[in-house]
């Protein structure tokens, strides 16, 4: 009887072994595997670009009187000297502005003398006076520097997003009035640094580049 327990046992002990034995294990490497494609795509998401599309309308206008667009999403209605609140609020505005989300840039800079006209641009110069206006350090002015009378040249620049549109309009010195198409509003505030004089280039340098073309 001793002898038929102990065998019984020892089946029991094997068949329970073999049942273990049959389970499946994880596979590691394709666990592994699985996890290092999950991180890879998650990274290629937070690496890509924000690129302006190719698309998108883009013009520059020499003379402001000729600056003129259909459709156009801003109505301005006051100026006003813009307070700290405005200038936090531009400051996201400017730094949260995505590339990708631009429909369409127009521009003017003026005066000039010698040409006039309008000219389209690629995506990529398009992109470089946006990344010019993203380096913006803009502030509150004081009362005398609101209503200082300034003459001569400047430029404006009209910005559409898929759901918004801005107007940054500059003629000379440090002051500069950004105007979104939420409230209409022509708020004057001071540039700090000086991305103004370098978009007034760029801008100019543009003019002259197709403009030349086109008479050539």
């Amino acid at each position: 009887m001793k002898k038929i327990l102990s065998i019984l046992v020892v089946c029991a002990i094997i068949l329970s072994m073999t049942a273990c034995g049959d389970k499946q294990t994880p596979n590691i490497s394709e666990s592994q595997s699985i996890s290092e494609t999950t991180e890879q795509s998650a990274s290629n998401i937070e690496s890509e670009p924000d690129k302006i599309a190719e698309n998108i309308e883009t013009y520059i206008y020499q003379d402001s009187d000729d600056f003129k667009i259909e459709n156009m999403k801003i109505e301005e209605v006051k100026h006003i000297c813009g307070t700290q609140d405005d200038v936090e609020k531009y400051t996201k505005l400017i730094s949260d502005l995505k590339l990708a989300d631009i429909t369409r840039i127009y521009a003017t800079t003026g005066p000039s003398f010698f040409k006039t006209g309008k000219v389209t641009i690629t995506p990529e110069e398009a992109e470089n006076i946006i990344k010019t206006i993203k380096k913006f350090e803009i502030s509150t002015l004081s009362n005398e520097e609101y209503e200082e009378i300034i003459t001569g040249g400047g430029w404006s620049i009209y910005i559409e997003t898929k759901d918004s549109a801005y107007k940054f309009f500059w003629n000379g010195e440090s002051r500069i009035f950004i105007t979104s198409d939420k409230d209409n509003v022509s708020v004057g505030l001071k540039n700090k640094n000086n991305t103004c004089v370098e978009l007034h280039k760029i801008l100019f340098d543009l003019m002259d580049k197709y403009l030349e073309t086109a008479d050539n």
